[in-house]
């Protein structure tokens, strides 16, 4: 199954983010993402990291039981990725990223248990963060000053040349 048929399975164009069709939003994290060089597992992810709904875009495009599905058509790793992007709860993120250890201990904000995720698994969900943020943020003017702080305490996670692009969306000084 192609991404045009995952589209279409999933009705993506049909429901409305930032001013414009989920759909346009997922391509655009995918295209910043891609632009970045990172893994292809990475990207995907980013084509599909709110389809089960976020704590903001509360929308679940896909069911949690269709996490098999989908991780069937586009690769465990992506599906695992847009998963933790839904699921992990915001606020339980901060405190490991001031310890920084090997493991992340997080909120699932579905299952409301406490799930550990691996230092890679951080670094691609605050990289798909970052490329959330910087597509959104033409239309959301507001997100430039809601995420600003959280991001410049994560910045240690990111590869450099990431983290640029993100000053650069920003225009920070």
């Amino acid at each position: 199954m192609s991404f045009e048929s995952i589209k279409e399975h999933y009705r993506l164009e049909s429901y409305s983010h930032s001013g414009r069709t989920l759909w346009t939003h997922l391509n655009g994290v995918y295209d910043i993402l891609c632009s970045w060089n990172v893994e292809d597992a990475v990207c995907v992810a980013g084509l599909f990291h709110s389809i089960y709904g976020t704590e903001i875009y509360q929308h679940q495009a896909a069911q949690l039981i269709d996490r098999q599905k989908l991780a069937s058509l586009i690769g465990n790793r992506a599906e695992r990725l847009s998963y933790l992007f839904s699921a992990i709860d915001r606020k339980s993120v901060w405190p490991n990223v001031i310890r920084n250890p090997s493991e992340y201990k997080v909120l699932d904000r579905f299952t409301k248990k406490i799930i550990s995720i691996s230092q890679q698994e951080m670094q691609d969900y605050f990289t798909i963060f970052l490329a959330n943020l910087i597509e959104q943020r033409p239309h959301l003017q507001t997100a430039k000053n809601a995420y600003v702080s959280d991001m410049l305490m994560a910045h240690s996670l990111f590869h450099p040349l990431i983290w640029l692009q993100f000053l650069k969306a920003y225009a920070l000084d």
